[in-house]
């Protein structure tokens, strides 16, 4: 079977794809835009004329793209003559991208949490088995010295990672007694090398996954430490054999056991490693494309949807490509598609976002232009949905940027009283804020409701008020986004900030307390929380959190000077 595949494979490299020797008399071949491969495409040019082109060479049986919303295939793939499969991963973060899109495609490959929960218009998720794998090149052992006990490599954003965060935190906490190292990303041959360096190896999966820190450690000769409600892991790897499965309860006794027997933690590292071997990408792949060969063509039906309802998912595939051929194609298929429908809300807030994104990249007149732009598309959206919470969160997002405080608190207010939720992909946020991460995910899952929006608007309103000298007011407005989502530690913070301007040093605490526990390596939390101790006069609680703060910082390397500040207030409290 001959297979055309483009985008990238959520191993992260395309080499695998090149080293693949097929036991079942597969070939593979590579199509991209511009990045090296056997076959180019214009970013205007058809599926079917891509197809037809390639063809008279070499004649494909099945186009596979990997992550679409990123690398999309070529315009119109609901045409396209030969079997199409799509296999995405960051589902809980693009679904909005994804959710019409995949109605193109006659497989979807994901993860099994997706299987089970992604919600897409005609398509259905499907799962085979885990989709991702280390690069056999650079994830290997080295040799190294093992020494580090513990690790974690990887995203530390904690608004997507919340959980994780939190028992990363568990972990970090053991840094007096033995050495461990939390730190972001690495290029692949730094990451490789640390964890040749390390005894365990703490993984969390965003979506109860195996995601590649289950394959790159295990490949690299860590022990593996994975989450036991992992939906995945259990099928592949065996407990006390491949790897550890933990909870947040037994972590850190798990830790200390294989920390202190190491011949135990020696021999399911190397039975670890010998599994990795076996789970390589190259060894899985002929499974990968018989499995997709085997399944029912789906229909395309994408076909059936609206004629509106094609154009504005063409325009979410083109917003979020990260190929600049394809990216470019944007503003005239937004234009054509608002020229057919100028009330639509949801092309009116796809046209202020891009509006939006294109002024952080322009200066002057144009950067000028470009937020007024946004700002009309917005406000045109409201009138036209004034019970709907997403156009009064962007349109009071850009107005405070243009320093208009008084008008961006009207539109919270009006988002907080709204009773619609619709159109929450175009919202505007990025994903390191907490709210936008939940609501992301919230849509993904078709869980999203409007009490999240309303959380999220009051919590703005709470700092707004604070900025500008109205502390009851602050505390009032995080009290209700509290009451409306009290998912995120932000508004008890705020809380807590407008009870001491008052003097209410007691309640400050209370509300710093209640959020502790929703935080993740938030140091000025922690400190906040310190400093109201002192002030009430509880300090010994004041040096139990500063110790265990120190605790924690310890063990990241970028944060020696915070790990030092809560020492020395440890010592003074």
């Amino acid at each position: 079977m001959n297979i055309l595949a483009m985008g990238l494979p959520l191993w992260r490299d395309m080499e695998h794809l090149r080293r693949y020797k097929s036991h079942a008399g597969h070939e593979v071949r590579h199509l991209a835009v511009s990045d090296p491969a056997h076959y180019h495409f214009a970013a205007h040019e058809t599926a079917a004329a891509v197809i037809d082109r390639i063809a008279r060479e070499w004649p494909p049986d099945m186009l596979i793209c990997f992550c679409p919303e990123f690398y999309p295939p070529p315009r119109e793939v609901e045409h396209c003559p030969v079997q199409t499969a799509a296999v995405i991963s960051d589902w809980n973060l693009y679904q909005p991208q994804l959710a019409y899109n995949l109605a193109r495609f006659d497989v979807v490959l994901t993860d099994r949490l997706g299987s089970q929960c992604l919600r897409l218009e005609g398509a259905t998720p499907r799962y085979f088995e885990p989709l991702y794998a280390h690069r056999a090149l650079v994830h290997r052992r080295l040799n190294l010295p093992r020494d580090v006990d513990i690790m974690f490599l990887g995203n530390l954003n904690h608004a997507i990672h919340r959980r994780r965060g939190r028992i990363l935190e568990r972990v970090a906490a053991l840094s007096e007694e033995y050495r461990v190292f939390i730190a972001g990303e690495f290029t692949p041959e730094e990451y490789a090398r640390h964890l040749n360096r390390a005894r365990i190896v703490v993984n969390h999966a965003v979506r109860r996954e195996m995601n590649l820190r289950c394959f790159e450690a295990t490949a690299c000769g860590a022990l593996l430490f994975q989450e036991a409600d992992n939906l995945e892991a259990h099928d592949w790897l065996e407990d006390g054999k491949h790897a550890v499965f933990y909870t947040e309860e037994n972590i850190t006794g798990k830790l200390r056991y294989y920390l202190e027997h190491e011949e135990a933690r020696a021999r399911i590292a190397d039975q670890g490693w010998r599994r990795s071997q076996e789970l390589a990408a190259e060894r899985r792949m002929d499974r990968l494309f018989d499995w997709i060969s085997r399944q029912p063509r789906s229909g395309r039906r994408f076909l059936r949807f609206s004629s509106r309802t094609r154009a504005l998912a063409e325009v979410m595939l083109l917003a979020s490509s990260q190929v600049p051929a394809q990216a470019e194609l944007l503003a005239p298929t937004l234009e054509r598609a608002r020229a057919d429908a100028p009330d639509d809300v949801g092309l009116l807030l796809a046209a202020g976002c891009v509006a939006l994104s294109g002024a952080g990249g322009a200066e002057g007149k144009r950067r000028g232009d470009l937020g007024r732009e946004a700002i009309a598309c917005f406000h045109e959206a409201t009138r036209l949905a004034p019970e709907q919470a997403v156009p009064w969160i962007n349109l009071a997002i850009v107005i405070h940027q243009a320093g208009r405080a008084a008008l961006a608190a009207r539109a919270l207010e009006m988002a907080v009283g709204a009773t619609g939720a619709a159109h929450g992909g175009f919202m505007l946020g990025k994903i390191d804020d907490p709210y936008y991460a939940d609501w992301r995910l919230a849509l993904a899952c078709g869980e999203a409701e409007v009490s999240l929006l309303h959380g999220l608007a009051a919590c703005r309103l709470a700092l707004l008020a604070l900025e500008d000298g109205r502390p009851e007011a602050g505390c009032d407005w995080a009290r209700r986004s509290i009451e409306a989502y009290g998912e995120v530690a932000r508004p008890y913070r705020f809380a807590a900030i407008g009870c001491s301007q008052v003097g209410d040093f007691e309640g400050a605490a209370r509300y710093l307390e209640a959020g502790l526990g929703l935080t993740a390596f938030d140091a000025d939390y922690r400190m906040d929380l310190v400093t109201v101790y002192n002030v009430t006069g509880r300090r010994e609680e004041a040096r139990k959190l500063a110790r265990a703060s120190a605790r924690i910082f310890r063990a990241c390397p970028d944060k020696a000077s915070t790990a030092d500040e809560f020492a020395d207030l440890s010592r003074h409290s």
